[in-house]
């Protein structure tokens, strides 16, 4: 069974439908119409920047300071850039209280760790809080790291930095988790946040009330599905297999995840222990229900072995499709699946190993007396 779980040399890694099912993952089919809350999280409005230059933000966070939200997450990105509006853009962010500007981790291969990639804006006054993704690299996003301790200093994410400001219990409770990475339980999409255009915020076309203490998120957000900017994959993509366009924006992403913090609908997952002993529980009652057909209905043995694999096959993995939509219960039943399909060879094996000693040292057992009356 650990050979078969943690085998590098994959025999199946020429397979078609292998390279397909790369970034599938069976837990994906959870996050499904049912799974959404389908409500506007009412806490979180999104400020859509669009083509908006530094000094068009500039003098948006100049109208969001009025408007006094509790906090202000920037999902933006500002590279070193000789640029008209640098200086009106480090004046507001610099004069914003409770302002979370966005950095990027990467690596360092010639120090072996992680190091912050910060923007121009940053600075030691300034709040932070990295926007890297787990699998974002072409792959799907359904994990996320709350801090990244490494060798010398401790980084924060975009989206715990946001809770801190807003819900200092919720942050305590992420945090008290001590978890290096949570799964992201997708509940909203674009469609359940409030998301408003930068233009009608500079045009007072909306209510500073509307605003007022709530947790202001400015990002990108793209209505059209073929403009991929900012655009990650995420187990909500309508097409489960083979998937091209990415579906959700970062920005979203993080809000998804602002709204499991503050509500606190983590997916906690089941211990190995558990699974372990799931594993020699349902293992041991499938090896007593094969020996008993084996013996007294060798006939029908083969197709009953087979039904019982799809069968338990299946129900498992309806079991945790439902635990996971439900309750917010993750459950990986590999290792027993992994059980069940080779206990048929196992027991083969066992059987040629016992006629083996009944014809070498005379030590009878069940299966020669089997082979007796067939």
């Amino acid at each position: 069974m650990g050979i078969l779980l943690y085998n590098p040399l994959n025999a199946h890694i020429f397979n078609p439908l292998k390279i397909a099912l790369t970034d599938f993952a069976f837990s994906d089919l959870a996050f499904s119409e049912s799974h959404l809350k389908n409500i506007h999280d009412e806490r979180i409005v999104v400020v859509n920047i669009d083509t908006a230059g530094r000094k068009t933000i500039a003098s948006l966070l100049q109208r969001l300071r009025a408007y006094q939200p509790q906090v202000v997450g920037l999902d933006i990105f500002f590279p070193e850039k000789i640029n008209d509006g640098n200086t009106e853009l480090a004046t507001e962010i610099k004069k914003f209280p409770n302002l979370i500007v966005a950095a990027k981790l990467v690596y360092d291969s010639s120090k072996k760790d992680f190091i912050s990639s910060a923007d121009q804006f940053e600075n030691d006054d300034t709040l932070s809080g990295f926007v890297n993704f787990i699998g974002e690299e072409g792959g799907s996003v359904r994990f996320f790291s709350p801090l990244i301790q490494t060798k010398t200093s401790q980084y924060q994410s975009f989206a715990a930095s946001v809770a801190k400001g807003f819900d200092t219990l919720a942050y305590q409770k992420l945090i008290s988790r001590k978890n290096r990475v949570e799964y992201i339980n997708y509940q909203r999409t674009d469609a359940d946040y409030y998301i408003i255009n930068i233009n009608d915020v500079l045009n007072n076309k909306i209510d500073s009330s509307f605003i007022r203490g709530k947790m202001v998120l400015v990002g990108f957000v793209s209505s059209d599905e073929n403009n991929i900017e900012d655009k990650h994959f995420t187990p909500l993509n309508k097409k489960v297999l083979g998937r091209s366009i990415p579906d959700m924006n970062g920005v979203i992403i993080h809000a998804n995840i602002l709204s499991m913090i503050l509500d606190g609908t983590y997916i906690n997952k089941i211990p190995t222990w558990i699974i372990i002993l799931f594993t020699i529980i349902i293992t041991w009652l499938h090896v007593a229900f094969l020996i008993k057909y084996y013996i007294h209905k060798h006939k029908w043995f083969h197709l009953v072995v087979k039904l019982a694999e799809l069968i338990i096959s299946i129900v498992l993995f309806y079991i945790s499709i439902l635990l996971l939509r439900h309750l917010n219960i993750e459950i990986d039943f590999t290792l027993p699946l992994i059980a069940i399909i080779i206990t048929v060879d196992i027991l083969y094996f066992y059987e040629a190993f016992a006629n083996w000693l009944e014809q070498r040292h005379h030590i009878s057992s069940v299966f020669t007396k089997t082979h007796e009356h067939l």
